[in-house]
């Protein structure tokens, strides 16, 4: 019970350390309230941190010196940091579905390509050139990479492309769409993850943001990795609140690809792939059906008549 209390009571200071901040942005639209608030890290360094309603989108130190510092649930040793090691080391090309503060630009080096996708015209204009309040996209586009921000449904923008004869041939696609309690589930079917197979290139990396209080998305994406013959690893990194690095958030990634070398390099990492065998037996999300019920993560009085999955 007592460190469980730990815990919880840190969850608390850092929901009130974010309530209490300086707030000098606010924009609601159809998709949400937009927040950023100005605060200071355990170190007195200072950041500005995006909030849609509760849910944090990222966010980037104000300094010189730590401005491309890579921050959140993209820190080394995440799914999506392994992802980025482990291939290519120059001339990557990346696609990101849910463009944040931009952090995953981050990454970008020169002879880099990448495309970021977002739906909400409020978010992407943060990181547009004229008004920017988020930098990392500029600041790859400095230092020699090419990055690009497409507008819309990441899904429908990538169905255009391949109508175009614009295959991305990606090395790693990154899918950070499902932290909330709403979700895009139109990007997480079978249908989806076709389309996105077609954009990688054959040896490439779909790394997928799971973490999520509300649902357990875990069964999902694994159903769809044996449906499609990829290869599975989920990867749980710890926050850093706890050793003096708050700006180092837990997370859970998902990575699926059919590249032997690269799972290989994961599992050196000292994460197992996931055992797919009995994986077919799982509910397969696709654009005619897709149960949120049966994936919610539920307290411990749930009846388990109405199904839904431990908390």
């Amino acid at each position: 019970l007592g460190p469980a209390l730990v815990v919880v009571f840190m969850g608390l200071l850092k929901d009130i350390k974010k309530s209490e901040a300086d707030v000098f942005y606010v924009q609601r639209n159809f998709y949400g309230t937009l927040k950023i608030s100005r605060y200071s890290d355990l170190g007195g360094d200072v950041y500005r941190l995006l909030l849609n309603g509760h849910i944090t989108h990222g966010f980037q130190y104000e300094s010189v010196d730590l401005c491309n510092r890579i921050t959140s649930y993209y820190t080394y040793d995440s799914g999506v940091e392994l992802a980025m090691r482990y291939t290519p080391e120059n001339n990557k090309r990346v696609g990101v579905v849910g463009l944040g503060v931009g952090t995953m630009a981050g990454f970008a080096e020169a002879g880099d390509q990448y495309w970021l996708y977002d739906i909400n015209p409020a978010v992407v204009n943060l990181s547009a050139d004229e008004v920017a309040q988020f930098t990392y996209c500029i600041n790859a586009r400095d230092r020699g990479a090419s990055v690009e921000i497409v507008p819309g449904d990441a899904r429908l923008a990538m169905e255009r492309e391949l109508r175009a004869e614009k295959n991305r041939q990606l090395d790693v696609l990154v899918l950070d769409a499902f932290s909330s309690d709403s979700i895009p589930v139109h990007l997480l079917t079978l249908e989806s993850l076709k389309l996105y197979d077609q954009h990688l290139k054959p040896d490439g990396v779909l790394a997928v943001h799971i973490s999520n209080r509300y649902l357990n998305l875990e069964p999902v994406v694994r159903r769809l990795a044996a449906e499609l013959d990829f290869g599975m690893i989920e990867v749980d990194s710890l926050g850093g609140e706890d050793y003096g690095q708050d700006w180092v958030y837990a997370a859970t990634w998902v990575l699926l690809t059919r590249n032997q070398d690269f799972l290989d390099d994961v599992e050196a990492n000292a994460w197992l792939r996931t055992d797919l065998s009995g994986a077919r037996e799982l509910p397969l999300w696709t654009d005619d059906y897709a149960s949120i019920f049966r994936i919610m993560n539920k307290p411990h009085w749930w009846p388990t008549w109405l199904g839904g999955t431990d908390d």
